[in-house]
């Protein structure tokens, strides 16, 4: 319970991070795009979790070295971003260059915007009903005679259904320049 505590408080940090990149280092033409790429690292890694994870521990003994193997691997995928530079030598666009707003005036900001809120809590509540979903699919799943690999297997398959979904929309949103239709008919 704890680690998922620690896992929900580094989520806005994790899912902020794509657009603060696609800002500095994209257009605004090709800003939703890049977004929306970087965005789907994420739940890849979680899909690929749910679909691996089932095969490297096979019983109650292997799950330590499973944790192993996932944390090395996570490591060594996370050594090229050391070699990243912070920014683009040139900015991408005016947009790029303009300072953050500091924490605390942003969180300020964000409180008193009605809109804000509106999107807050309909955004955490399908969060924490997948995160709750995806977490718990194997013990949804058992009483119906289906292993943990096919249980990976259907986490897996419900994650890349939805990637691949935002892989097709996102660019067909961003060529339109139809945003707000897109965000009502989900």
């Amino acid at each position: 319970m704890f680690g998922q505590i620690l896992i929900g408080l580094a989520q806005p940090f994790v899912l902020s991070a794509p657009t603060h990149y696609s800002s500095l280092w994209f257009s605004p033409r090709g800003r939703v795009s890049a977004t929306a790429v970087a965005s789907l690292a994420n739940p890849l890694g979680g899909a690929l979790g749910q679909l691996i994870n089932p095969f490297l521990a096979t019983s109650p003994k292997d799950i330590p070295y499973m944790t192993l193997y996932v944390a090395v691997i996570s490591s060594v995928a996370t050594i090229p971003s050391l070699f990243i530079p912070s920014g683009p030598p040139t900015p991408s666009s005016a947009s790029s260059n303009t300072a953050p707003i500091p924490l605390r005036q942003t969180l300020r900001l964000l409180t008193s915007n009605a809109n804000f809120i509106l999107l807050l809590f309909p955004f955490a509540i399908y969060v924490g009903l997948f995160n709750a979903l995806s977490s718990l699919l194997t013990q949804i799943l058992t009483p119906y005679a289906f292993t943990e690999e096919s249980s990976g297997i259907a986490g897996a398959i419900l994650i890349l259904v939805g990637l691949a979904a935002s892989a097709i929309s996102s660019p067909l949103v961003d060529k339109y320049k139809t945003y707000l239709p897109f965000i009502r008919t989900l």
